[in-house]
């Protein structure tokens, strides 16, 4: 199954939560109650991070090295971690000069969006040989697919201006460790 198909599941799992507090809001709301968190500005279906399925402090963290230095990346190597990715993350809670790489069993075209998805992002797709093939961005709460044009078997994501400050850009060579590999 793609990571697409993933996030899509879990992006209509979040949003049938959603809707269900936006009815308790309204319905609450009309009621007489005055409740906090129901404004109508609230895009973000959970309250905060500590809800997601893989919170930052369960996940392995390992170091790649960029032509600039390293860069500390959270590993995202399972179908569920990678479906859940950056969602619901915020800008308190990661950091820039942080990533977060997803790892697959082979190499692919790719394709991420933004839904769930709080903070502004610069995505790589990397091939198997750890070469940059190209970057793109993702914005919050968008649900426009960015895809990779060539196969990927990384998908590294990152706050800008991580990339630049690292020199990570279209052909540059990436030393992703081989202890970085798929569950599944």
């Amino acid at each position: 199954m793609t990571t697409l198909t993933h996030r899509f599941r879990v992006a209509t799992r979040a949003a049938a939560a959603a809707t269900v507090g936006a009815l308790l809001c309204g319905g609450l709301a009309a009621g007489g109650a005055l409740l906090s968190g129901c404004g109508s500005g609230d895009t973000n279906p959970r309250p905060a991070s500590a809800s997601r399925d893989f919170p930052l402090s369960a996940l392995e963290i390992q170091t790649i090295t960029t032509p600039r230095g390293p860069l500390r990346c959270y590993v995202m190597d399972t179908n569920a971690k990678r479906a859940e990715g950056m969602m619901y993350l915020r800008d308190f809670e990661f950091a820039t000069g942080v990533g977060m790489i997803f790892v697959y069993n082979n190499s692919e075209r790719r394709g991420y969006y933004g839904k769930n998805v709080i903070l502004p992002l610069e995505v790589a797709f990397i091939a198997a040989d750890g070469t940059v093939n190209q970057i793109k961005r993702i914005h919050p709460f968008d649900q426009t697919i960015v895809g990779s044009d060539l196969p990927a078997k990384y998908v590294l994501e990152a706050r800008s201006p991580t990339f630049s400050d690292l020199g990570i850009q279209p052909g540059a060579r990436l030393n992703i460790p081989d202890s970085i590999v798929a569950k599944d």
